[in-house]
């Protein structure tokens, strides 16, 4: 319905100083609801009246989602809202709200004028007195400009555009609308221009990156599992890397009475080293090829689970350098473990070790 077809001006109406009116005094209102817009009737509106819609699609997130890009609410071509706006801006309330000087005057915190705007669920009112500011002579609220503004905006009186949604092709589409927002906001702030155009701190653009939020906030949620990870596994590789120190020093303890004979048969204490070095290469290149192999095999069966519970495929991924980094830290690792059981391996005397059972 058009606002001519939902509020009747009064013709007794008499405007008063609402600075001096006290609650008791009786008040008469410019306009008057005339009840067309009940909860329970049909909305059918004549031709001069509004306009009759019909809904012929409901849309719906799909299954198993639980955030989508359209918001609540009604969506209707742009020639249906043009023609609304357009009804509305030559009805009398919207002509009076902006054209009658009484309206501009200080007024009472109870006053309350209709707007066909807000949820049917209440009583088909807007009390204006919320977000108006107070004179504090008085301690009246004070209608200006801009809360004129605000209420012929919700009277559907005004062409303003209070937002505009920007849906990118992709990510790469994004950042570079990010990037451009940002150098016009910047250029408002130093005053420079851009295209030609002269910009001013009144030029700036607000706005939300909601998929940069949200990605955002999932890479903060990701960084601190990363985090918590990197920390067991550091660990974890500590303990392996003891353990391993602490195996080769025991093989080279069984051994002493074999590093005894390779000594007297000329081996050098660099032969020694390299013999126990390059054990600890081996056990150190094995345990990263197995870790490897036993990576991809999980991999397979979990990204089938994932997949089979929420579609998502390849979730879990091991890039082949990702693969051959992680064998080469064992190697070395093993390796740095291996140092010191070798050092003292190459140091023991031949005719001691000879001796020792």
């Amino acid at each position: 319905f058009y606002n001519d077809a939902v509020y009747e001006k009064n013709p007794n109406y008499v405007p008063i100083d609402p600075i001096n009116v006290g609650k008791d005094t009786p008040m008469t209102y410019p306009f008057s609801y005339n009840g067309k817009l009940g909860k329970n009737e049909s909305l059918t509106a004549d031709e001069k009246d509004g306009i009759n819609i019909k809904v012929t699609g409901v849309l719906r997130l799909k299954d198993g989602l639980t955030y989508g890009c359209l918001g609540n609410g009604l969506n209707i071509t742009e020639a249906t809202v043009d023609q609304y706006i357009e009804e509305n801006i030559k009805s009398q309330i919207v002509q009076w709200m902006k054209e009658d000087s009484e309206f501009r005057i200080p007024f009472t915190d109870y006053v309350m004028y209709l707007s066909p705007a807000i949820n049917l669920d209440s009583e088909y009112f807007v009390n204006l007195g919320a977000y108006l500011p107070t004179d504090t002579s008085s301690g009246r609220n004070l209608m200006v400009a801009s809360d004129i503004e605000n209420v012929v905006r919700a009277l559907g009186g005004d062409h303003t555009v209070t937002g505009i949604s920007v849906y990118c092709t992709d990510f790469d589409g994004k950042d570079a609308l990010l990037d451009y927002l940002d150098a016009w906001n910047d250029a408002c702030t130093s005053g420079g221009t851009i295209n030609g155009v002269q910009l001013t701190e009144t030029d700036k653009i607000t706005y939300s990156d909601t998929v940069g939020l949200l990605m955002g906030m999932m890479q903060t949620m990701l960084d601190v599992i990363t985090v918590v990870l990197v920390a067991f596994t550091a660990i974890s590789l500590v303990v392996s890397s003891v353990m391993i120190g602490i195996i080769t020093y025991v093989s080279v303890v069984e051994r002493v009475k074999e590093i005894g004979v390779l000594r007297s048969l000329g081996a050098r204490k660099q032969d020694i080293r390299n013999l126990f070095n390059a054990e600890t290469f081996i056990i150190g290149l094995a345990a990263g090829l197995f870790g490897i192999i036993v990576t991809y095999l999980l991999s397979i069966g979990v990204n089938a689970i994932i997949l089979a519970l929420t579609g998502i495929a390849g979730i879990c991924a091991l890039p082949p350098l990702t693969a051959f980094i992680m064998v080469c830290v064992s190697v070395i690792l093993t390796l740095i473990s291996g140092l010191i059981p070798a050092q003292s391996a190459a140091k023991k005397d031949p005719v001691i070790a000879l001796r020792t059972e």
